[in-house]
């Protein structure tokens, strides 16, 4: 099989297949209700408790930033990511920083770094009360908007976003967030 990075295009012998929009999905049941997942995925507060002191600060109006403070000693930064839509307990959109300076190990060259920090995906939460009652409630995650299947912000995201979700569903069914990190 041969993917061609420039197109997006997977080839086996002579049939080749063309991905149009590649994304991250993921959907997970969480057995709380719909309300309590979105205040989760809003509230710094709590996010600092399921992500280790880290996570998103909004106001969650659309067009306002949202900050994200990636160190648990860290402060809160703008990395140029905007809320483009709110509907409370169903669904939470914004932008996704670009790729940053010190993703630069991640590149043969600068130039590839500055073409790669060009793109800008967009996060958007749906949530629903599960179909079949005593399942909690659906999450889905859509991170899309990506130049192509090869780029370093999507291959990045899948493992992060996974982990995140798993943190979060593990609170609001426990209570139990993450173990800190250990100290030296």
């Amino acid at each position: 099989m041969l993917l061609n990075p420039s197109r997006d295009t997977v080839c086996e012998r002579k049939l080749c297949f063309v991905f149009m929009n590649p994304e991250f999905r993921y959907e997970t049941y969480i057995f709380t209700t719909p309300q309590l997942v979105f205040e989760a995925l809003t509230s710094d507060e709590i996010q600092a408790r399921f992500m280790n002191n880290t996570g998103a600060r909004s106001t969650w109006q659309v067009g306002d930033k949202v900050l994200w403070k990636s160190d648990p000693n860290g402060e809160y930064e703008d990395l140029d990511q905007e809320v483009l839509e709110v509907i409370p307990d169903e669904k939470l959109s914004y932008t996704w920083h670009r790729l940053q300076d010190f993703h630069r190990d991640l590149f043969d060259s600068e130039a590839a770094l500055k073409v790669a920090q060009q793109e800008q995906s967009r996060v958007t939460w749906l949530i629903e009360d599960a179909s079949v009652y005593h399942m909690g409630t659906k999450v889905t995650l859509v991170h899309d908007g990506f130049d192509s299947a090869e780029s370093e912000m999507l291959k990045g995201v899948s493992m992060g976003w996974t982990m995140i979700i798993a943190a979060m569903k593990t609170y609001l069914e426990t209570g139990t967030g993450l173990r800190p990190e250990p100290t030296a």
